[in-house]
């Protein structure tokens, strides 16, 4: 792709992000009314419901932004769309199948008599193939609006990297510039480099003006790969956010278990907004070249980032607290429960995130 070529496409997803984000305003603007009337109650009487309702109407805000973002973004795919729900419906078809015999197994003593005494004859068979389709429909259904939600969190998330990323990399080539020159340009200016330099874990002697960037980011092909890492790196994050909350000793005492499990489970959605934009690092290898090695900007932020989120000593004892005070059937099914929901959660949005959006992300920075 030629860069004038380029150029213009990008302009277009310009214009599309334009109108993501004004329908994206508009939704948290009547969001934010309605919890301004109805939330004001709950935030008096309990803060917990108050933030359940908060972050549940904000999945609610992303699932029809993403009516729009599919609608513009739907045909970019790394992977198609029709390939994608092709193999939604054969996963759909498997679960049917599943529940179906789970069903016959657990409620045949219940159902056959029903079905015998009042559904004689073709009504056996016609029943059955009732539920498949009901099953099959619903399941087609849930992923068809994890789809949209994921297309509306993907989509808003790369329009604010678009925006900001590519003057953050300009910056990081400021960092040695503007830190070793004193207090010329304030206090606040200087802060804000030593924030960078913190940030990305950058050592003092490495000269980021040397900053580069790898400008080829043509991509034919899904990348399974950071995909992979991607979700590892989401997993561990989402484990310790279900130790610091659900098992903190301090919440504890004021929340039952339960409680604290399921505000967990709501915050959890939002996890890949904290893993996934440092990704856009690893794709373009921004990287500062070293007198022995190259030094990685995601390899940098990502340390910094689990250096933050693994703090052990605390962990450890927020879970021999736990293990006290909780019963473990409870602790390990509350535990697995939690994970499949974060995982199908997640699954969708990191694969959304990296199908649809990644690429045309990495262009754009490309050619600011």
């Amino acid at each position: 792709m030629d860069s004038e070529q380029g150029s213009s496409i990008s302009k277009k997803r310009k214009k599309y992000d334009k109108t993501i984000l004004r329908v994206f305003y508009i939704l948290v603007t009547i969001f934010m009314i309605s919890i301004l009337f109805s939330g004001a109650m709950y935030l008096k009487r309990d803060i917990f419901v108050f933030l359940n309702m908060v972050f549940s109407g904000l999945v609610t805000v992303f699932f029809l932004t993403g009516m729009f973002s599919f609608f513009f973004y739907g045909d970019t795919g790394l992977i198609s769309t029709k390939q994608l729900f092709k193999v939604l419906s054969y996963i759909s078809l498997g679960l049917t199948v599943i529940t179906l015999m789970i069903g016959f197994v657990f409620f045949r003593p219940f159902l056959l008599p029903i079905l015998r005494e009042y559904l004689p004859g073709f009504g056996t068979i016609f029943m059955p193939l009732l539920f498949f389709i009901i099953f099959f429909t619903s399941y087609m259904a849930a992923f068809f609006i994890l789809t949209l939600q994921s297309f509306g969190l993907v989509s808003v998330m790369a329009i604010f990297q678009r925006k900001y990323f590519s003057d953050m990399i300009n910056d990081v080539k400021k960092i040695t510039e503007v830190t070793q020159g004193g207090t010329e340009g304030g206090y606040i200016k200087k802060n804000y480099f030593e924030f960078l330099r913190w940030i990305f874990d950058i050592p003092k002697v490495l000269d980021t003006s040397k900053t580069e960037l790898n400008k080829k980011t043509n991509l034919k092909s899904f990348p399974w790969r950071k995909f992979r890492k991607a979700l590892g790196f989401e997993s561990i994050v989402a484990l310790v956010l279900a130790i610091y909350i659900s098992l903190n000793p301090f919440l504890l005492e004021e929340r039952s278990f339960n409680e604290l499990f399921a505000f967990t489970s709501t915050v959890s959605y939002f996890i890949p907004v904290l893993v996934l934009p440092l990704f856009i690092f690893l794709k373009l290898d921004v990287k500062i070249p070293g007198p022995a090695t190259d030094f990685h900007l995601f390899d940098g932020i990502k340390s910094r980032l689990m250096s933050i989120v693994l703090t052990l000593g605390t962990l450890l004892v927020f879970v021999r607290f736990g293990l006290e005070t909780v019963d473990l059937s409870l602790l390990v099914s509350s535990f697995i429960f939690y994970f499949a929901g974060f995982f199908v959660n997640t699954l969708f949005i990191t694969f959304v995130y990296f199908n649809y959006f990644e690429h045309l992300l990495a262009d754009d920075i490309v050619l600011d």
